[in-house]
């Protein structure tokens, strides 16, 4: 019984080690989305800036509610980062409560 718990415990925290790439991954898409977004408001709010062509001016609402959604997903990451922390030696609370 031991050592199939300790063979899960092992598969659990292999796939937390997948989560936390994946989670590194999508914070550099984040990134360079906010960037993007934050760019295209910036000449959004200029004055004097040039008209955006038709069909991208149609992306600037779309475009700030991405960028809003995507920090709700970073804020989501940080907290499940903060939680599976690698240098823990035991589980995370919510993992250790899982049937």
């Amino acid at each position: 019984m031991a050592g199939t718990q300790d063979a899960l415990l092992r598969e659990l925290w292999a796939q937390v080690r997948a989560l936390r790439a994946e989670v590194s991954d999508l914070r550099v898409e984040i990134s360079e989305m906010e960037a993007t977004v934050a760019d295209l408001v910036e000449r959004a709010d200029e004055p004097d800036r040039a008209q955006l062509p038709w069909p991208v001016s149609l992306l600037l609402l779309p475009a700030a509610l991405t960028l809003a959604l995507i920090r709700q997903v970073d804020e989501l990451a940080r907290a499940l980062t903060t939680e599976c922390d690698p240098g823990r030696k035991e589980l995370p609370e919510a993992v250790r409560e899982t049937p």
